[in-house]
């Protein structure tokens, strides 16, 4: 939808029907909580931060064509919005932790090291996102965020269900069963997405 409203452009009804199963699998598996207050909570925060995703990934899209698909320049201008915009959130926020985690700094190299750590890895996801919309489209780039979510959804789940035993409460366990299947179907349509996709590439690649 994000797509069409701002670029006027469609994937193919195969792709549509596949990112459909996408969003049907994350109701499914959002609303089998039990604590239902959390669950509606979770669920607008959830299409909130999908719909904010989305329209960056277009966006981004759109920079890299005007800065003629430049990678680390694109990288360089979202830093810099993203310090200017989120500074001051963080102030407002969490300014007490944030002083808490520079006295840390200031007395253990370790607590340094794990912030430039951090730092690294925070630029090489930066990367590998923006490339990742550069070779394929902002919808391909969305599914596979999903789908890493629903993968790490699951790994949460079924850890603690090796450590069950027969005093488990009966709710719980269909809770886990409607999660699990909620977050395959994540899985699974995201999977199915990716096969229309290089079926789309490798019919262009024929035609042209």
């Amino acid at each position: 939808m994000i797509t069409y409203f701002l670029n006027r452009s469609l994937p193919s009804s195969k792709a549509l029907v596949a990112c459909s199963c996408v969003v049907v699998g994350f109701f499914i598996g959002t609303l089998s909580d039990t604590d239902q207050s959390s669950t509606w909570q979770g669920i607008a925060c959830g299409v909130l931060s999908s719909l904010v995703c989305a329209v960056y990934g277009v966006e981004v899209k759109r920079a890299l064509a005007i800065l003629a698909n430049d990678t680390f320049k694109a990288l360089y201008y979202n830093t810099l919005w993203g310090v200017v915009m989120l500074l001051p959130l963080i102030l407002f926020f969490e300014s007490s932790i944030l002083q808490e985690e520079i006295n840390k700094l200031s007395s253990s190299t370790m607590h340094l090291g794990f912030f430039f750590f951090t730092a690294i890895m925070g630029f090489m996801i930066s990367i590998s996102y923006v490339l990742n919309i550069k070779c394929s489209s902002p919808l391909t780039s969305h599914i596979v965020g999903s789908s890493k979510s629903a993968l790490q959804s699951v790994l949460v789940l079924l850890i603690p269900a090796f450590q069950s035993n027969s005093s488990t409460d009966q709710s719980n366990k269909e809770s886990n069963a409607l999660n699990l299947f909620g977050l395959f179907l994540v899985m699974a349509a995201s999977l199915t997405y990716s096969f229309f996709q290089f079926q789309a590439a490798q019919t262009a690649k024929k035609v042209s």
